[in-house]
């Protein structure tokens, strides 16, 4: 169940279907005051990132409040999950958001995602939050068979590992 209205927070809850056609008692639900997780997206040197993708996921703390034995929510697609574009000064906002848990993600064409878990409470919103891409590592890369001769549109993936520390 999703509840929205203009001026609250949005409510997610999830609840068993009833048993044969019965009608199904949810009690009473009260939208608890609006929220707001807000900040700015910034590269490695600070200098703000516009138009970069942010993506929020995450629910109200309550969520599973009516299926107490659950070992997992119903469905973690609409609702949970809403992205932003940054403004021109890296700037992104999300509101009408409930207490509870909540991970930013910062897309940026060309760099690896950077991912941030926030606790929204009750007495305050979550202002000033920053997201920054870390420095990056070049990479020259030369490609030639075994006669070392350069190989014509030879194509490169390179990805990130990174290892436990032990």
């Amino acid at each position: 169940l999703i509840v929205r209205a203009e001026g609250h927070a949005r409510l997610l809850l999830d609840f068993d279907p009833a048993q044969e056609q019965q009608l199904l008692e949810l009690g009473d639900l009260v939208l608890p005051p609006a929220r707001r997780i807000a900040g700015r997206a910034v590269d490695a040197e600070g200098i703000p990132l516009a138009r970069a993708r942010i993506v929020l996921a995450g629910h109200n703390a309550d969520r599973g409040r009516l299926r107490p034995t659950a070992t997992a929510f119903a469905q973690d697609g609409y609702g949970v999950e809403e992205q932003r574009l940054s403004d021109d000064l890296g700037r992104f906002g999300f509101g009408e958001l409930a207490p509870g848990s909540y991970r930013l993600t910062l897309h940026v064409d060309g760099a690896p995602e950077i991912s941030q878990q926030v606790e929204l409470t009750p007495a305050q919103d979550l202002e000033d939050l920053e997201l920054r891409l870390s420095a990056g590592v070049s990479l020259r890369v030369f490609v030639v068979d075994d006669l070392e001769v350069p190989i014509a549109r030879a194509m490169v993936t390179a990805s990130v590992t990174v290892a436990e520390k032990g």
